[in-house]
This record gives C-alpha cells, structure tokens and sequence, in this order.
C-alpha cells in the first residue's frame, strides 16, 4: 500500500511538470539553445580548420575531468590468440585514421559551441604505447586504472596500447590490445563499429544482423500511426518523467556512501551461448529478458546480505540502441532508460515474466522516443554551458547487453581475437555500480565496475557474476508453456 501511494504521488508529480514545469523549459532554454547551435553550425561550415560539431549526446559528457580524472573513459581489451606484430598494428592504424578523421581531431570550442578541429601536430606514434610487462596480476592492475587515467591536452581522445608479453591462460590468449577512447568521442557501439573496419575477417563466415530495435514503432496500419502519436503526446512525457523519478527513488544496495575508488572484474567466459540459448527456449524468453533477470537476482542477494529491505523495487538505468542507427561514424547514440528491477517479487516466474512485459513494453510504445528526446535535451545543454545537472542519486545499477553480431572471431593478420573485454568508467555519484554484458565468439561475458564503498573488492564481483549465472541457470529448470520467442540481445 505504501509503494503504492508512493507512486500515486510519483504520478502527479509527473502530470504537473508535464503541464507546468516541461513547456516553458523548452521554450525558453531547449528552444533558444537549438536555433543558436544551428545558427553557429551554419557560421563554422567557412571554417576549414573544423571537421564537423559535436554530437548532441556527446554535449552531456562534456562535464567530465577529461584531462585529470575522467570517469567517461571507455577501455576495450582484445585478446589475441597469438603475439601480435606492432608493425602489423602501425600499418592497421593508418588505414583506420582514414576512414574515421575523428581519430585526428581534438575538442575546440566556439562561439560557446563545441567542435572537432583537425590537429595540426597529430602523430599517430603519440597514440601508440607499448608495454612489456609479462606479469598478469600487474597488467590486471594497469588495467584497472586505466580509465581514470588522464588524456593529454591538445591530442585527440584516445589511445591504444599494445601488451605483446600478456600471456592469459583462463582465455589462452598470448598478447593483447587495448583501446581506450572518450565517451565524447565514441559509445560502446561506435567502438564495435571501429573493429569492423580496423580488424580482418574469416570471409567463410557470414555477418549476423541485430533485429530492428523497434519495429512496433513502424505500424502498418493508420489507426496503429494515430494511437501511438496520441501516446506521444499525451503519455509519454509523463512516463518519461515518472520513469525518471523512480530512477532517483530507486531502492540503493547500501546508503549513499561513496569513496573515490573503483573496483573491477570480468569474466569473459561466464555463459556458453549454447547454454543460454538452450534456457532461452525453455523458458520462453529472450537473451535481453534472461540476463536482465539474472542482473535482478544477483542484486537481491547482493542487497539481502547488506541487510537492505527489498520489500521496494529498484531501477536500472537500462543502456540501449537510440531510435536512430549507428551512421559507421565515431559517434554517441546510447540512451539510458531507467527499468524497472522487481526486487519486491518473490518468486522466480513472476518476476520473469514482469520482466518480459517490461521489454515488450519498451518496444512497441513510444517511451524510447521520450528518453531519446530528454537525452538529446540534457546534451544541448551540457555540451552549451559545460556544465552536466548532477543528481546524487539516479538508479541502483546501470546496466547494458552488448552483442557483436558476427559468425567468426575478429582477426589481426589472421591472429584470431579469442575475447574482449569493456572496462568502463563510472558516475559514482549517480550509480555506485555498471554491469554490462557482452557475447562474443559463442560465449557470454560479465564486466563489472563498483565504487569501492559498495563492493569492496574482486571477490565480491566475482560473487555477484557467479548469482547471475545461478539465477539464469534456475530460470532454466522452470517449466514454462508457451510460444517460441526471439532470441535476441540488445
């Protein structure tokens, strides 16, 4: 009865800033900042030095200590079968530099405006090191850090590091890259789409295709068209909103403490996709719905043994595909909308199945829009007075499926890429933990990053990624009637 009011009032709250505060936001601040962009878009276009302005989403990124101690960085690991050839790599780079320019610009501002400026000192040696170290526990440590290490003022955002004497027996892998970008310049799917074009392929393969996020949005039928631009109008804003102040009402794993240190661990082999595919038929859920309710299960435990009540639900700050696809280039198109984690549902089917409608839900309303246009919104912002509005708490954990859609392995000169690994930064202020989940060459993955107040160590990672493959594992043994699903991931 209590959850109940709670969101009763949630709701009202959300009708009146629909009516009251939403509308002269937009057309005294959103609607003002557009035409300005546009107008000095229009201006640089005789700029010959400015490659072309940043991208609206990347404008919320902006706030970020980039050349201290960023918390926006993205580190990818790929590991190699083989030692790799530097030489190879150098030859790789060049052609890579081609095709995305972004790899040569830096940020410049003007006019209040921010844009990529073609360096004029760029080398691509700068942005290539190489460490020797053959040690894995002191690479696991170099690599742990190195997302809040700082970028070199002056130089594009990015670098990539080779480690030819990193030997990994759990993945039998002999040497390794790592790719580490700014958020400003590329999102998790920029950077697969960065590998499709730096790495080679197995041509006997084929490429597989991610279904169309949101098919339910592309109706047939005009009556289909006019509902959903009612919901638009008339639902949408408020569920935009009420989604978002559940996410700060969102039930946390342990009171707001922070430290300023981070903790990680993967692991890259977590789930065979066999096995996941197998689960998936005979429980008649897809991969994005079985590993969401895995992420809900590890944190219930995660929760009980803090002593936290779980008696109220939580919210995961759910990262996706926008409605637009990826154009190939060095970009930002990630939302983030807050879901629902029925922590408050005891039992296992129940909850699978509030998890499933839930997703059903996302994809075939117009709630994506919602949350497409609030992150574009809160870009133009950020990115106009450089400033990012911080709130101290938004969801318990943020949370994101990754598959690379390909039959065959990524290779470097045919030396095959056995595994990768994200290794991302995180808002401790907003979420004290980032679960992402990653299939790649026919196993799942699970990366975790955690403020050290939280979870105070590896060992309590491992735990968690362990509760989720059990969670999974008894979602398995349900015996559930019903009609085949798609087994998609995103």
């Amino acid at each position: 009865m209590r959850q109940q009011l709670k969101n009763l009032t949630l709701i009202l709250i959300s009708i009146f800033a629909v009516v009251f505060i939403t509308p002269p936001i937009f057309v005294l601040v959103i609607l003002p900042l557009m035409l300005y962009r546009k107008v000095i878009i229009f201006l640089a276009s005789w700029k010959k030095d400015i490659y072309r302005p940043l991208n609206i989403c990347s404008g919320a990124l902006v706030f970020d200590d980039i050349y201290g101690k960023p918390i926006s960085s993205e580190c990818v690991v790929t590991y190699l079968r083989d030692v790799h050839d530097t030489t190879q790599l150098i030859a790789k780079l060049e052609k890579a530099v081609q095709i995305h320019p972004e790899l040569t610009c830096i940020l410049h501002s003007w006019m209040s405006t921010l844009f990529w400026k073609k360096s004029s000192t760029f080398q691509l040696a700068q942005h290539i090191t190489v460490n020797e170290e053959p040690d894995p526990e002191k690479i696991q440590q170099f690599l742990d850090s190195l997302p809040e290490q700082p970028f070199t003022k002056g130089f594009p955002l990015w670098e990539v590091i080779s480690l030819p004497n990193y030997s990994n027996s759990k993945y039998d892998t002999k040497s390794a890259l790592v790719w580490r970008f700014h958020h400003i310049l590329a999102d998790g799917l920029a950077i697969i789409s960065f590998f499709n074009d730096f790495f080679d392929f197995d041509n006997s393969g084929k490429e597989m295709k991610s279904r169309e996020n949101f098919p339910n949005l592309r109706p047939s039928k005009v009556t289909s068209k006019i509902l959903n631009f009612f919901e638009l109008v008339f639902v949408t804003p408020t569920e935009t909103i009420f989604r978002f102040l559940k996410g700060i009402d969102s039930n946390p794993i342990k009171d707001q403490v922070r430290s300023a240190e981070m903790t990680r661990y993967q692991d890259l082999i977590a789930i065979d996709m066999a096995d996941l595919k197998r689960i998936c038929r005979t429980s008649k859920a897809n991969i994005t719905v079985l590993m969401f309710a895995g992420v809900t299960g590890a944190l219930m435990k995660a929760m009980k043994e803090r002593g936290r009540h779980i008696c109220q639900d939580a919210t995961s700050g759910y990262v996706m595909p926008s409605i637009f696809q990826h154009d190939g280039t060095l970009t930002n198109n990630l939302i983030a909308v807050p879901l629902r984690i029925p922590l408050s549902e005891a039992k296992l089917e129940q909850r699978l199945d509030q998890i499933s409608n839930q997703f059903r839900h996302l994809f075939s309303s117009t709630i994506v829009i919602g949350f497409f246009l609030t992150n574009r919104a809160l870009g133009l912002f950020g990115g106009t007075v450089r400033k990012y509005p911080e709130i101290s708490k938004l969801g318990t954990v943020m949370h994101s499926n990754v598959a690379i859609f390909r039959e065959n392995r990524f290779q470097l000169f045919g030396n095959p890429v056995e595994r990768i690994s994200p290794i991302t930064g995180l808002i401790q202020k907003s979420c004290p933990i980032a679960i992402i989940n990653l299939s790649y060459n026919g196993k799942m993955g699970i990366t975790i990053t955690a403020d050290k107040a939280v979870f105070s160590g590896r060992d309590q990672l491992e735990r968690v990624i362990n509760d989720v493959i059990c969670e999974i594992n008894e979602i398995g043994r349900i015996p559930v009637h019903g009609e085949e699903v798609e087994m998609s991931l995103v």
